[in-house]
């Protein structure tokens, strides 16, 4: 129960209280929480402050308003470490999650025209690009430069439905040695705005990744464009003191 007499605020003791609901299953993800005049006639508060309440929990991303039908439990949001060297998949099965790869520009060799940090610049390369989704959106397109000299024959192998870095560990036996990653926000427009199935105009999380191996730096690169809605993409730090 909420109690009047406490200097702790009554929206913050039934956010509080709402979301040990929560935390203990007694409301579930997706289920819809009770009224504001449920709560207001329960706890004998006013209805503005159940809105504070209720405002505290969104901003926290706990909780979620749906018009016309009322506030639902939100999905947790889940850390995905995109930043490692084992790859798309593998950083999103470490989660658990199993996602799908659609190729929507087949591969081929390009001569790459200017661009701004592309170390393949003026040269022939292997290039396709590939769109990552789960169950329910699409979530990142991936657009790879591979050198074709260390990575020949490549057009034999399925992209669509295997991991990029288990073909080149498992069919030429190699591995990032190290690499770079350049982070910024991108504006999504045209067609990727409609692959991504966001409007025109949104931010999104855009990766430049350089992969260095032992026979060739900057054999691979790549850019990633990350929806950032539904996931959060984060990095483990191991400090060597």
């Amino acid at each position: 129960m909420l109690n009047s007499n406490s200097p702790v605020p009554l929206y913050l003791q039934l956010a509080d209280l709402i979301l040990s609901w929560i935390e203990k299953g007694q409301i579930k993800t997706g289920e819809r929480l009770p009224s504001e005049n449920e709560l207001s006639a329960k706890y004998k508060i006013g209805r503005p402050t159940v809105r504070q309440a209720l405002d505290v929990l969104i901003r926290k991303g706990v909780i979620e308003k749906k018009k016309g039908l009322g506030t639902y439990v939100k999905e947790k949001v889940k850390s995905i470490d995109l930043f490692s060297l084992a790859g798309t998949s593998a950083a999103f099965q470490k989660e658990g999650i199993n996602i799908k790869h659609e190729i929507i520009r087949e591969l081929k060799i390009i001569t790459v025209p200017e661009q701004i940090d592309n170390p393949f610049i003026g040269q022939n390369v292997y290039y396709f690009e590939r769109l990552s989704k789960d169950e329910k959106s699409p979530i990142l397109i991936e657009l790879f430069y591979l050198d074709p000299q260390i990575f020949s024959n490549l057009e034999r192998y399925n992209l669509e439905n295997a991991s990029l870095s288990h073909i080149v560990e498992k069919e030429y036996y190699m591995k990032p040695t190290g690499g770079r990653q350049f982070f910024g926000v991108a504006i999504l427009k045209g067609k990727m705005a409609f692959q991504l199935k966001l409007p025109p105009g949104s931010p999104i999380l855009h990766i430049k990744r350089f992969l260095h191996f032992s026979k060739k730096e900057n054999a691979i690169y790549s850019e990633i464009f990350c929806r950032t809605d539904r996931f959060v993409f984060s990095q483990e730090l191991v400090c060597n003191l």
